[in-house]
């Protein structure tokens, strides 16, 4: 009878930890995990460079500094996971902003709407990104046009109806939801986390939400077996019509005016956090908590740089960078016959 060998039993221990450890490493990488994984690697090596990181503080902060980008990552993960894209943004943010800003007390006029105001500044963005859906689905003109036109058509809007002068708001409702804080934690984190479920339940308790995917995962297909690819497109683009212009509410009461400028440079930021999330440009995969946290890294990245004292046109080029690396590892090149 033969003696086993301690040695082959040693190797096939570390044989099954390595394979272990590869399949850990693998799933790090791939998906939400992912990006979780390289912002808690960030934020570890930030925070060993400059321990102010650590603190309470900087974490308050980082959840501030995510909460309208989230916001804006709603509405653009809706639009994306159904293939197409949404450049219209910050024109919608403007606008709904200068609305809500005449609607709710105010220093330009007597209007004192509180509530009412917020809500019909809110309709305003949904029909904005109504339009969006009927001339995408309608006229037949690729999302990427429509949006940019009407992007070009809110934002003047705004321009006009501002008239050079920021509106200083007074609504104590606005203020205390973006600027007060309740148990130490800010208002306007809350209110996002409250969005972001109303985001999950669209995504995964509706007929909407769920076709979202099936279109996203292959229009024509969706098609042959029957979804009726306009009416959906069309509240596709209208739920993130309504995420823009919540956006762009929050950051007047956050600045405490509003402006035509309120959502300049959240595009491509907005963008960025829907892909780091793991939710693909092609359409079909991905969701509203991976978009929450691909905000919360971008948020870490952003913190770190600057208590680091990094340039800001570092931070520019480092926030380039992120977004190519993350769009280059979400791509289905499956769905795509050819790359220009």
């Amino acid at each position: 009878m033969k003696e086993k060998n301690p040695n082959n039993k040693k190797r096939l221990n570390f044989h099954r930890l390595f394979s272990k450890l590869d399949v850990f490493i693998k799933l790090c990488l791939t998906g939400p995990l992912r990006t979780i994984f390289v912002g808690v690697v960030i934020y570890l090596v930030t925070g060993f460079l400059n321990p102010r990181f650590f603190t309470v503080r900087s974490l308050i902060l980082i959840a501030k500094q995510s909460s309208i980008l989230s916001v804006i990552g709603l509405g653009l993960t809706f639009v994306i996971l159904a293939g197409c894209i949404d450049l219209s943004v910050e024109g919608v943010m403007a606008i709904s902003a200068i609305a809500c800003s005449f609607l709710v007390s105010n220093v330009r006029n007597s209007n004192d709407f509180g509530l009412i105001g917020i809500f019909l500044a809110l309709l305003l963005a949904s029909f904005v990104g109504f339009l969006n859906g009927v001339i995408h689905t309608k006229v037949k003109i690729p999302s990427i046009i429509t949006t940019l036109g009407m992007w070009f058509i809110a934002r003047g809007t705004a321009v006009v109806l501002y008239g050079g002068y920021p509106i200083r708001v007074k609504d104590s409702l606005l203020l205390y939801l973006t600027k007060e804080s309740t148990l130490g934690f800010p208002n306007i984190s809350i209110v996002t986390l409250v969005m972001v479920i109303l985001a999950f339940f669209l995504e995964k308790f509706t007929i909407l939400g769920r076709y979202t995917y099936v279109i996203g995962g292959g229009e024509e297909k969706a098609k042959l077996a029957g979804v009726p690819i306009d009416k959906y497109k069309i509240g596709i683009f209208t739920i993130a019509g309504f995420f823009f212009g919540a956006a762009g509410i929050l950051n007047t009461g956050r600045i405490g005016s509003g402006t035509a400028r309120v959502g300049d440079g959240t595009l491509l930021q907005g963008i960025a956090a829907v892909v780091m999330g793991g939710t693909a440009l092609t359409g079909g995969t991905g969701g509203v908590f991976r978009t929450l946290i691909g905000a919360i890294t971008i948020a870490v990245v952003n913190n770190g740089m600057l208590i680091l004292g990094v340039s800001p046109y570092i931070q520019q080029a480092v926030m380039g960078v992120i977004i190519i690396i993350a769009v280059a590892t979400n791509l289905d090149r499956t769905k795509i016959s050819l790359l220009k």
